[in-house]
């Protein structure tokens, strides 16, 4: 137990893994294994449910992949390790959950194109791990020579579950998932609000702006190039894939920087307060917005509000969401007036009742951190008396 607590999460540890010839072929055959069954199974849930308006239960789909499997016709699914075919399984009834629960949309039918991945399950017994050399065995594919992987940090606890994946550009990747213990940071005064937008990413309510990276508005011109000569490539022929292959390494280095970017401000923000308070922005429906939705896109400020929350939690920080209609930018944060109206052209604003400058983003910043505090103290934050009544109530807020 450390000073400040802990706390138990499953973290994955993400390495670039460098197959050799022999490791690729097997791969590409679980790859094209795990397709299958992810596919007959869907065919097989869907067909089912619009014969008989019911499900089938997993226990019921693993039991006719048994005799799937023996039937003559697929003999070759047997050149696959049964625990990624089990795998997917398992992973089409959690995308199954999460569409009836609203978080996704139905599942669809896996291709041979885009980001292939299998999982295996790392069972102890075997010494799939070695912490002490750092090395990982799977199953089949360790037996073709040992895995290259370039492990760039140290992996804490016990990996559970390995994953597989190899992204459009060809690249390989292995994630290890396990069952970590994270020590709580220290105790911090700080509070903070953050409004999330395009231009920052995040403006906090100490004046801090993020700024943005914008990968994908950089990467356009050259994106524009390649998808031109692509367009006069006969489809299928060495010209289109090598093409295809340069396409899929800039979208993938896109990718890589906007993750770096968020992953450092929000591991930041956390370090820094113990009080997080944000909007619960309604992304999805942002996005609807023709003219706003690639620079919504390319900001990425879903994956930004869903690290912040996950790490606030690893840490022991505290971290508010506030209603999304909260009138954060046209309410003063001084005296608490409210404006008619704030066209979203006008970035700086006067109040008319007690005079004050204000920058709008950082107004808005304002006003969400003493709603938070609002909503977690029954304090109302507003004007420099009440604030500091808040900042006298501290320690009270701390999660230790």
């Amino acid at each position: 137990m450390g000073l400040f607590g802990n706390s138990m999460v499953m973290k994955a540890y993400k390495f670039r893994f460098y197959p050799n010839a022999k490791q690729k072929a097997h791969l590409a055959i679980e790859f094209g294994h795990s397709r299958h069954v992810w596919n007959w199974a869907l065919y097989l849930k869907s067909a089912h449910y619009k014969a008989t308006g019911k499900g089938l239960s997993l226990k019921e789909v693993s039991r006719q992949l048994t005799q799937y499997k023996k039937s003559d016709e697929v003999a070759w699914l047997a050149q696959a390790s049964s625990t990624c075919l089990t795998q997917k399984l398992r992973d089409l009834e959690t995308a199954f959950s999460n569409f009836f629960a609203g978080r996704a949309r139905y599942p669809r039918s896996k291709k041979k194109r885009g980001i292939q991945s299998v999982r295996y399950q790392l069972d102890p017994r075997t010494k799939a791990w070695d912490a002490e050399s750092h090395t990982v065995k799977l199953p089949k594919i360790s037996q073709l020579g040992k895995l290259d992987v370039r492990f760039s940090q140290k992996v804490e606890g016990i990996p559970k579950m390995a994953t597989v994946s190899m992204d459009g550009a060809g690249r390989y990747f292995i994630s290890l998932a396990c069952e970590v213990e994270i020590e709580h940071k220290p105790v911090s005064l700080n509070k903070v609000g953050i409004d999330c937008g395009i231009t920052d990413v995040a403006v906090a309510s100490d004046g801090f702006k993020s700024g943005q990276l914008t990968p994908l508005k950089k990467a356009l011109y050259r994106l524009k190039i390649l998808q031109r000569r692509l367009m006069h490539k006969a489809k299928g022929s060495n010209g289109y894939k090598r093409i295809t292959q340069k396409i899929a390494k800039l979208h993938g280095r896109i990718r890589d920087l906007r993750q770096n970017f968020l992953h450092q401000l929000s591991y930041f923000i956390v370090h820094e307060n113990q009080v997080i308070a944000v909007e619960n922005l309604k992304v999805k429906n942002m996005l609807r917005n023709r003219r706003l939705s690639r620079a919504l896109s390319d900001a990425a400020i879903g994956e930004f509000l869903r690290q912040l929350k996950y790490k606030a939690e690893w840490y022991g920080r505290q971290y508010v969401e506030i209603d999304p209609w909260f009138a954060s930018s046209k309410t003063c944060a001084c005296c608490g007036h409210k404006l008619d109206e704030l066209k979203l052209s006008i970035r700086q604003w006067t109040c008319p009742s007690c005079n004050a400058n204000h920058d709008r983003d950082i107004n808005a910043a304002r006003n969400i951190l003493n709603e938070g505090i609002r909503l977690l103290t029954g304090v109302e934050a507003v004007g420099s008396t009440a604030i500091k009544r808040v900042e006298s109530d501290t320690p009270s807020l701390a999660v230790a």
